[in-house]
């Protein structure tokens, strides 16, 4: 379209009806140089050096052609009647009302003459007191035919922290191309993210990123493709503690080094939400801070180690019967949170294929970092004295880690002491110290790699064990043992030593730096 050049002229302002409205005559000399029905941008001057700038629609009235001026910038400025200089010129905009529920209507002739088209997808541009918003909208119909008009079209602003109940502009800048949920050819290393959404409204936005509606749900912003492989860790985390079911997504974090992972990871998948974060923390008898104070400390605590701001009211604090209690955290335990349904039905979606995936996966790191993201949440490190494992708590019904231990050949035990008579369903599945030793070199890269304490634990009580002393002693070549089994492991010396000095110094790195900070 060739944009028309600009257009002024002198006229008074003569009311457009008895309500106040004001109107504007255009000069019939300049009518071949403008488009009935066509929308533009108007400047008004006036003596009193008023200016005025709105959007305004070309139409007819009384035989003439020209523009309505709202009746509150007429009451406002006392325009009705005064002479002023007119300036105008094609605009790409329309001018709307942005209601309550922040929708706005779409002028029908405007709907007609681009096309528009009931869940279509758009990026479109508002100006609202000059300042310009940028969103991707689906275009909605509203059954207005008992009211004696024809179907509106509307938009609904989501994403925006835009104003209600104002004036604006908006501006359709692109249509945006609407996703199939079947799924297309592609390398067997990438999963199609929209297959995942049956039902629902996709489009793409970008190369690989799509905009999700879903119901009245306020959209999300995901990738389409990604690498399966570059999430089961994250997947493994979220098996052991995010939420399943439920209106909303969630899951623990119980170091500050879990939570920036499980926040980065979570940013590759959904790009436009604002997490929200909900701090438990369990105050023994022996602490005689108050709760204000231990508030402050705990939101200082995580803003430092972990850039995350909690609010005071999210931190719940309850009061433990014993200085001694069961899982205590000197940090709390953080709940990461977003309240959108689609975010829940993502991680579910993509949970499912992995586990699926994992069930006929020949890839044994695969499985293993899948293990290890489980250990994140839900591991501990068994035995005492006399015996030394790693060990999961899961349900009985939970197959994955059984599944998974048994397909790496892993020697496995399964602790059934919590149900009773067939109520209960919490178990604690653990691998013992000859198949830590025989699996030492991923187990030690990898094991409780944002949980510190907990591989601390790990490293200490593993070099605590006698047989593991004496390997670090003894210079045979070949460490070879049979389990009560009759499995036989043939273990590497040498590479067991070589492994055992690496934590051996790790243990004595770490306790120093707990000593410089004690």
């Amino acid at each position: 379209m060739v944009r028309m050049s600009t257009l002024t002229w002198e006229k008074r302002i003569a009311k457009g009806n008895n309500k106040g409205t004001g109107w504007i005559s255009l000069p019939r000399e300049l009518e071949d140089s403008v488009e009935l029905g066509s929308y533009y941008d108007l400047s008004l001057y006036n003596k009193e050096q008023v200016h005025l700038d709105l959007t305004v629609k070309l139409v007819q009235y009384s035989g003439c052609w020209g523009f309505y001026i709202p009746k509150a910038l007429c009451e406002k400025h006392s325009l009705l009647r005064k002479k002023v200089e007119v300036m105008i010129e094609q605009s790409e905009y329309f001018p709307a009302q942005i209601s309550a529920n922040k929708q706005i209507y779409l002028p029908y002739s405007y709907v007609v003459e681009n096309d528009i088209k009931e869940n279509e997808l758009y990026e479109i541009e508002i100006i609202v007191d000059g300042l310009a918003f940028g969103e991707v909208v689906l275009i909605s119909k509203t059954d207005r035919s008992s009211a004696s008009r024809q179907d509106e079209y509307i938009i609904t602003i989501r994403l925006c922290a835009i104003p209600k109940k104002v004036r604006a502009k908006v501006k359709f800048i692109r249509k945006i191309k609407v996703l199939s949920s079947v799924t297309p050819p592609l390398p067997e290393e990438y999963f199609y993210l929209p297959s995942l959404f049956h039902g629902a409204i996709m489009g793409q936005i970008d190369p690989n990123e799509m905009i999700i509606f879903k119901g009245n749900h306020v959209p999300i912003i995901t990738p389409i493709t990604i690498k399966l492989e570059d999430y089961i860790h994250y997947f493994g985390c979220y098996h052991a503690d995010g939420t399943k079911t439920g209106w909303g997504w969630s899951t623990s974090a119980s170091t500050p080094e879990q939570a920036k992972y499980f926040i980065e990871r979570y940013d590759t998948l959904v790009f436009n939400d604002m997490l929200d974060f909900v701090l438990l923390y369990s105050k023994k008898p022996s602490d005689k801070r108050t709760e204000e104070e231990v508030r402050k400390d705990l939101q200082e605590y995580w803003e430092r180690e972990a850039c995350i701001n909690i609010t005071r009211k999210k931190i719940k604090i309850r009061a433990t019967k014993h200085d001694n209690p069961l899982k205590w955290n000197k940090c709390g335990s953080l709940r990461i949170c977003s309240y959108k349904t689609q975010v829940l039905d993502l991680h579910m979606g993509l949970l499912g294929e992995i586990v699926y995936s994992l069930k006929s996966c020949k890839n044994k790191e695969h499985l293993w970092q899948f293990l290890f993201g489980i250990l994140e949440g839900d591991g501990s490190v068994s035995g005492g004295k006399g015996r030394f494992g790693v060990g999961f708590s899961c349900h009985n019904d939970d197959e994955i880690i059984r599944h998974s231990l048994k397909r790496l050949g892993v020697q496995f035990s399964v602790d059934l002491s919590r149900v009773k008579k067939g109520i209960g369903f919490g178990i604690a599945v653990s691998f013992w110290q000859i198949e830590v030793l025989n699996n030492l070199e991923i187990i030690s890269n990898n094991i409780f790699q944002y949980y510190p304490k907990r591989r601390k634990i790990f490293i200490e009580r593993l070099l605590y064990q006698a047989s593991v002393k004496k390997l670090l002693r003894n210079n045979d070549p070949i460490y070879t043992r049979t389990s009560h089994t009759g499995h036989k492991y043939d273990l590497d010396a040498n590479n067991l030593r070589t492994l055992l000095s690496k934590l051996t110094i790790e243990f004595a790195h770490t306790n120093k730096k707990a000593e410089t900070h004690m």
